[in-house]
């Protein structure tokens, strides 16, 4: 973990972690990256290391976060 100090134009000084992370081809390989177009969040939860997506209280679609590279909401 690096601690990088940053200045913008208006003299705030703002502190970013940076976390150093090594990515190999296997990593994408086994993991997803999801696009979801809703208009409704509620409908999306995190349960038990799972995200949720449900339409009148039934799941629609669940996924492992272990297995999850990114999430876009669009």
């Amino acid at each position: 973990m690096i601690l990088k100090q940053v200045q913008d134009n208006k003299d705030n000084i703002f502190y970013h972690l940076i976390f150093p992370i090594m990515l190999q081809f296997p990593d994408f390989d086994e993991k997803q990256i999801l696009f979801i177009e809703t208009f409704d969040t509620k409908n999306i939860n995190f349960e038990n290391d799972n995200l949720v997506i449900k339409e009148d209280n039934v799941i629609k679609t669940k996924v492992s976060l272990h297995k999850i590279f990114a999430i876009f909401l669009i």
